[in-house]
């Protein structure tokens, strides 16, 4: 696994919209919620109209160890600040996600 700039971009986004949601108050907090909002809304959209494919999928599978541990902390951090219905959506979006890049490596 080599490091990538737009792989340590979007680590340091999760991790910096998860501590605006736990550690933020008033407008930061809304902002994480609103933009976390929209990147679940997408990747759905995205899950189910185009899938998980090529070279996403091998990134995917690649990186599974270490996005799964930013997901976790993601939906720990939607969990606490009392957002728990979009942790679901999260959760399952990324098992899906997951599942549908491994699915495309056997297939």
């Amino acid at each position: 696994m080599t490091i990538k700039p737009k792989h340590v971009f979007a680590d340091l986004l999760s991790v910096g919209l998860s501590a605006a949601l736990v550690f933020g108050s008033g407008a930061l907090h809304d902002f994480a919620y609103y933009v976390l909002l929209v990147f679940v809304s997408l990747g759905w959209l995205d899950l189910l109209c185009v899938g998980v494919k090529g070279e996403a999928a091998e990134t995917i599978r690649d990186r599974v160890w270490w996005s799964g541990f930013l997901s976790v902390v993601q939906i720990s951090a939607l969990i606490f600040s009392g957002h728990s219905v979009l942790a679901a959506f999260s959760l399952v979006l990324s098992m899906l996600i997951v599942a549908s890049a491994f699915k495309e490596q056997q297939a």
